[in-house]
């Protein structure tokens, strides 16, 4: 699906992506993560033909979308965090934009705009933040392309939203389409990811899916954090500590991305280790 090989980007010195390596596959939800400024958005335009590489190789969908043929750009649809839109209702956006997605569903589009209480006679210029960027989820859920690009998709949304975007996206989900989320509200994904992405100094950090981070960690609760030297994170939580730690004798625990990324950022280093390596222990079931 996304395969990018010894990307280099720049927008000033020094540059953003030295050699940056990722793999991305078919039927995934992968979740994107990392600081304000590193590079997640701009990342997610290379994907979309709308950045420009100086260095490297890219394919998506079997094309280089710098090239931006229209094949490749009716199979992706990239939502991005800041929404510029024009003074036109839903319903005039879809029947001049639609058109340019082969795949759209007319019929999903209005099951998740009913679903989403999307007011029809309400520029989209003139909607709230929370109106707009649902009236935007809606279409691109509904434009049946292969490759999703969602830049902060919760953004705006009240508590129900959130909720019930997380279901659509699950719904919206086949082996042949790949959403890839980019956010910083981690909690809001850790039901929903299958791999996830650290991006961090202008490189890949991490890029596993959840079940091999859930098998090759340990996530918990303990009273002492023990050996630092055996701990990726800790913090003080109420009645010990929240730790993460390479699995051992541990049983399998629960996802925690906050966590994760806490840890990703202290010490990628070791984080990568314990991912390049085979464990010398065979891990309980």
């Amino acid at each position: 699906m996304i395969s990018l090989d010894q990307i280099g980007f720049a927008y000033a010195q020094p540059p953003l992506f030295r050699n940056l390596n990722w793999e991305v596959p078919s039927g995934a939800v992968c979740g994107l993560l990392g600081r304000n400024g590193a590079g997640k958005t701009t990342l997610m335009k290379i994907v979309a033909g709308l950045r420009f590489p100086g260095t490297g190789q890219i394919q998506v969908l079997g094309h280089q979308p710098g090239r931006r043929d229209p094949e490749f750009l009716q199979q992706v649809f990239f939502l991005p965090e800041v929404l510029s839109l024009p003074p036109v209702r839903m319903d005039g956006y879809v029947r001049h934009v639609a058109p340019f997605y082969p795949g759209f569903d007319h019929g999903e589009y209005q099951r998740v705009a009913e679903e989403f209480f999307i007011p029809s006679n309400t520029l989209l210029s003139s909607m709230s933040l929370g109106e707009a960027r649902k009236a935007m989820l809606a279409f691109a859920i509904a434009a049946g392309c292969h490759l999703l690009l969602l830049d902060e998709p919760a953004n705006g949304l009240d508590i129900p939203a959130r909720k019930h975007l997380r279901s659509l996206l699950a719904r919206a989900m086949h082996e042949e389409r790949t959403i890839i989320i980019s956010t910083h509200q981690v909690h809001e994904i850790e039901a929903l990811v299958d791999s996830i992405t650290i991006l961090h100094g202008g490189s890949i950090v991490l890029n596993q899916p959840v079940n091999e981070l859930t098998n090759r960690l340990f996530f918990g609760k303990l009273s002492d954090p023990g050996d630092p030297s055996q701990v990726l994170y800790s913090e003080r939580a109420v009645g010990g500590y929240s730790v993460l730690k390479e699995r051992t004798q541990e049983p399998e625990s629960a996802l925690d991305l906050e966590m994760l990324f806490q840890a990703a950022m202290a010490d990628p280093n070791r984080l990568k280790a314990i991912f390049s390596r085979t464990p010398d222990y065979v891990l309980p079931q």
